[in-house]
């Protein structure tokens, strides 16, 4: 999941040695901007459901 969607976020392939701690810094720089600036990123919400669990789906 941490791959897809560092991925998404980047728009390019993550190299595969890629560290979690790179990619996870990508995940809170993409926080960080939606907490800034809630309302120009309507598509957080579909890029979050990446991190949903599939069966929670009701």
């Amino acid at each position: 999941m941490l791959l897809a969607f560092t991925e998404q976020t980047k728009g390019e392939k993550v190299p595969e040695n890629a560290s979690d701690q790179e990619m996870l810094e990508t995940v809170m720089a993409r926080y960080e901007k939606e907490l800034t600036k809630p309302n120009q990123e309507f598509g957080w919400g579909r890029a979050c459901s990446c991190f949903t669990y599939p069966g929670s789906e009701a």
